[in-house]
C-alpha cells in the first residue's frame, strides 16, 4: 500500500496530462511511496487510452486510471478518493508540472504535523515558457503565492485550499465526507471543502513552498475574459448552498467587474495597448494599491467568515 495518493482528475486535456504525469516520474520520493490515480471524467478526446499506453512503458509505476460519466470535478475527485489506498492524498491539476522534491516535501510536513486537521498547500506559479505582463498580473492579484511568499506567511486562510497542488490526510477527508456533488460543474468545489473543513474541523492549512509545481495554462485576454465570467457565474452556485460567505460590502465593485471586461473586449485588438496596461496595473499593485480586484477569485466571498490559526501556531500531535 502507497502512503500518499496523487489523484488526478482530467478532462480533454490529453497532452498536457501527459506532461503533468512525466514531472511524477522523476520525484525524489521513492516510487514505492506513492501512487498515481487518474480519473477521467468522461474524456471524449482518447485520454484513457493515452494514459493506458503511457502506463505500460512504466511498470514500476503504480497507477490507476479508469473513466467516469462527465458530472464534472466534485464528483471526479470523489471516485479518486475511493480508489486511493494511501493515508495522505494529494489533489494536482492536469496542467500542473511539479518539481522533482514536490511529493517527498508534501509527506515531510505531514510528518512534522501528523494532526489529522493539517494540511499542505504547495507553491504554484507559471510555467517560465507561459510568463508574460498577464500572467504577471494574474499572478500580483487578489489570492496569490507571491505576496503570500514575500510576507513569509507559514499558515494559509482556508479559502487556499486549491486542488492544484495540496495534501490532506484520508481520515479528515473521509470525516468532511469528501467533496460537495451538488456543486456539479462549479470549480469552486475546492474553496467550498476548505471552508467546511475549517469551520467543523479545524482545518490548518500549512503553506511549503519547496513543494513546488509551474502551471502549464496560457492566459490571453480572451482566456482571462471567460474564466472571470464563468467564475462569478458559478461562484452563485456556491453561495446557494453557503449564504453566509456573501460579502455585502463587495457588492459595489460588479459594475466595476463589467467596465473592465468591456474594456478587454475593447483592447483585445491592440495587444501592445493590453499589454502595457497590465504592466501599470501590476507595478500599481506591487506598489500596494487595492483599487482593481480584476482577478479576486473571491471577490465576494466572505474570507473572514471564519478565523483562522496563527502563523506560528503549531498543532499538537
Amino acid at each position: 500500500m502507497a502512503r500518499l495518493s496523487v489523484i488526478i482528475n482530467t478532462y480533454n486535456r490529453r497532452e498536457i496530462l501527459l506532461r503533468c504525469l512525466d514531472t511524477l516520474t522523476v520525484q525524489s520520493l521513492p516510487a514505492s511511496e506513492y501512487e498515481i490515480v487518474v480519473v477521467d471524467d468522461g474524456s471524449t478526446d482518447a485520454t484513457l487510452d493515452a494514459v493506458i499506453q503511457w502506463r505500460a512503458r512504466r511498470p514500476n509505476l503504480r497507477l490507476q486510471a479508469f473513466s467516469v460519466e462527465h458530472r464534472g470535478y466534485s464528483t471526479a475527485r470523489n471516485s479518486g478518493i475511493r480508489a486511493a489506498t494511501g493515508e495522505l492524498v494529494l489533489f494536482m491539476g492536469d496542467d500542473i508540472l511539479l518539481w522533482p522534491e514536490t511529493l517527498e516535501e508534501h509527506v515531510r510536513e505531514h510528518d512534522r504535523f501528523p494532526s489529522e486537521q493539517v494540511g499542505v498547500l504547495g507553491y504554484v506559479c507559471w510555467d517560465p515558457s507561459l510568463q508574460s505582463p498577464l500572467t504577471d498580473y494574474a499572478a500580483q492579484s487578489g489570492f496569490g503565492f507571491e505576496s503570500m511568499l514575500r510576507a513569509g506567511v507559514r499558515v494559509a486562510p482556508w479559502h487556499a485550499l486549491y486542488t492544484c497542488n495540496v495534501s490532506l490526510k484520508r481520515a479528515l477527508l473521509e470525516r468532511a465526507g469528501g467533496f460537495n456533488e451538488a456543486l456539479l460543474e462549479s470549480p469552486y468545489d475546492d474553496t467550498e471543502l476548505g471552508y467546511r473543513l475549517a469551520r467543523d474541523h479545524g482545518l490548518i492549512l500549512r503553506l511549503n513552498y519547496n513543494a513546488g509545481a509551474f502551471h502549464y495554462h496560457p492566459l490571453d485576454s480572451k482566456t482571462l475574459r471567460d474564466r472571470l465570467a464563468g467564475r462569478r457565474r458559478l461562484m452563485q452556485v456556491l453561495f446557494r448552498e453557503h449564504p453566509e460567505l456573501v460579502n455585502p460590502s463587495r457588492r459595489h465593485l460588479r459594475l466595476r467587474y463589467r467596465l473592465l471586461n468591456l474594456a478587454a473586449r475593447l483592447v483585445q485588438p491592440m495587444n501592445g495597448a493590453l499589454n502595457s496596461t497590465i504592466r501599470l496595473l501590476t507595478s500599481l499593485r506591487q506598489r500596494g494599491w487595492e483599487g482593481y480586484p480584476v482577478l479576486r477569485d473571491y471577490q465576494e466571498i466572505r474570507c473572514d467568515a471564519l478565523s483562522r490559526p496563527s502563523p506560528d501556531e503549531s498543532p499538537k500531535s
